[in-house]
């Protein structure tokens, strides 16, 4: 109940502070956003199955490599997309006010979700706070990135690349560092 109601307040501040884009309909941002989109969910998949092998302490070398291989995956799927995009550069990119604005709306959106999972964290014992923690700050913009990604007008591959990359960085690191004080028994 509590995950519902933190997916809905996610949601619901989404549409209330940012909105979809204008441009939603047009070509280069309906590519743009798949790409944006997918390597978000696929941030939620691993993330989501390492945390929930983490509330029952059972991840072990196995698992690891499954989560290394998946990861890999999506780097070279970036990498991919990089390579077939990258055109020049733009000019938006240049500013650090817009990127900073991406990477907190990120993070603002992930806030909820990853209080809830703490919340239900707290309620499973889990033995590993910090790599607990670190899989729920990247379920949370693991879940985030898809939805403020319909509200983001940017596709150049260095400004997605650098500014979801941190706010990506920065919801796990956070996760790392405050869950376990949360969720300590």
């Amino acid at each position: 109940m509590v995950n519902v109601l933190a997916l809905s307040c996610s949601v619901g501040l989404f549409f209330y502070a940012w909105g979809v884009a204008n441009t939603v309909f047009e070509q280069p941002f309906i590519a743009g956003y798949f790409v944006k989109a997918l390597s978000g969910i696929a941030i939620f998949v691993v993330a989501i199955r390492v945390w929930g092998d983490l509330l029952t302490s059972r991840l072990g070398p196995v698992q690891w490599g499954e989560v290394a291989a998946r990861l890999s995956l999506l780097g070279a799927a970036i990498w991919v997309w990089i390579d077939y995009t990258a055109t020049g550069t733009n000019a938006s990119q240049h500013v650090p006010e817009n990127g900073l604005a991406c990477t907190s709306g990120i993070l603002l959106l992930a806030m909820p979700i990853w209080l809830a999972l703490a919340w239900q964290a707290r309620q499973c014992l889990p033995t590993r706070l910090r790599f607990t923690g670190a899989a729920s700050g990247a379920v949370a913009v693991g879940f985030a990135i898809p939805l403020f990604s319909l509200g983001c007008a940017e596709n150049a591959p260095s400004y997605i690349v650098l500014w979801f990359g941190l706010a990506i960085a920065i919801a796990i690191a956070i996760g790392a560092l405050c869950t376990p004080r949360l969720i300590r028994w």
